[in-house]
């Protein structure tokens, strides 16, 4: 089977998946239940909600730019383009090859090598684990207890509120490592140390040997944006919005919908716990995945509520999400004159 061939049925795959985790979703509860809570959303809060997942969108464009600094200047509006293309492909397309295509689309647009590039999207990353563990961290100690013994039953597979704190604790994990990482490469010491140690790897050290540019040198200028007390808290704040837009968006959904009362802090939580559960491998756009996480975290949080109402919400704010990332993405690739299927990462 040719290559090319292997990528249609992988993509067209992924897209099968996803129907049939919405198919077997919205048949956990009758249809026409789930169907009237929706419908009963007035339009003007559905289009409230994807402006500000839209806002989060572009605020990740915002952010990626200045974790380019002060090494290279470019525009807010370029780096939000690559960053729609990049989720808009996960949202479609299985592997989250996405990210792959952002990262070679940046390196050849914005000429900043692979290395500090690949930087740039670590950091990115490690800081919406770090906001995500604060703001559900806060949100846990003003809340009353919750119910840790909670499990739900969701395409055929029982998920329980342990696993949900094992995937945290994972996370906690990944970005402490990270952080840790990070300080020693925005050392030179601590460049030249792992330097060294590298070298000593077989097969890395004569990979090492044989590249041209110092790649611990293009590591550590990528985090300089983090040496910079303003840049610094610049992307903090950025991060903060992020996350916060996504919030509203679901707190607006929860205000329009009839049948479920949900809190702002009850929010926060049922958005960091579904957007961390979609980072486990799944159909592209996490469905099935994210409303799993959501509805958990409702049981979790004691929040009464019908089946079909809570099934509503769930996709409603999923969609709310996913309709912005491939509208945008879409007009992104329109715009820089890109073709899907010869970007990097899906050739």
């Amino acid at each position: 089977m040719s290559p090319k061939k292997r990528k249609f049925i992988a993509a067209l795959s992924g897209f099968l998946i996803s129907i049939l985790f919405v198919v077997l979703l919205l048949r956990s509860a009758p249809l026409i239940e789930i169907w009237e809570a929706v419908r009963q959303v007035n339009l003007l809060y559905i289009l409230a909600a994807m402006v500000f997942a839209a806002i989060s969108i572009m605020l990740r464009g915002k952010r990626w730019s200045n974790l380019f600094l002060p090494n290279h200047e470019i525009p807010w509006q370029s780096a939000s383009s690559l960053v729609q293309i990049g989720l808009m492909i996960n949202a479609i397309l299985p592997g989250r090859v996405g990210d792959l295509a952002r990262l070679g689309l940046a390196i050849k647009k914005f000429n900043a090598g692979v290395a500090f590039t690949s930087t740039t999207l670590v950091v990115e990353r490690l800081m919406d684990g770090i906001t995500l563990l604060v703001m559900l961290g806060i949100s846990f100690l003003l809340l009353p207890e919750l119910l840790t013994d909670q499990s739900i039953q969701v395409l055929g597979q029982t998920i329980s509120s342990s696993s949900l704190i094992q995937v945290f604790k994972g996370l906690a994990l990944i970005c402490i490592l990270l952080v840790v990482l990070c300080v020693i490469f925005m050392l030179p010491k601590g460049r030249e140390f792992i330097y060294r140690i590298s070298r000593k790897i077989p097969i890395v050290g004569r990979w090492l040997g044989n590249k041209e540019e110092n790649i611990f040198h293009d590591i550590g200028k990528g985090l300089n944006a983090l040496k910079s007390p303003k840049l610094l808290i610049q992307v903090i704040v950025y991060s903060g919005l992020i996350w916060g837009s996504l919030i509203v968006t679901n707190f607006i959904i929860a205000k329009g919908m009839v049948g479920i009362n949900l809190s702002l802090l009850q929010i926060v939580v049922i958005t960091s716990v579904s957007i961390a559960v979609s980072s486990i491998p799944a159909a592209p756009g996490a469905w099935g995945v994210f409303e799993a996480g959501a509805l958990l975290s409702i049981s979790m949080l004691g929040v009464s509520y019908e089946q079909a109402v809570a099934i509503a919400y769930v996709f409603t704010i999923h969609a709310c999400q996913y309709i912005p990332v491939v509208l945008l993405g879409l007009f992104s690739v329109i715009k820089e004159h890109i073709t899907i299927r010869k970007l990097p990462g899906i050739r």
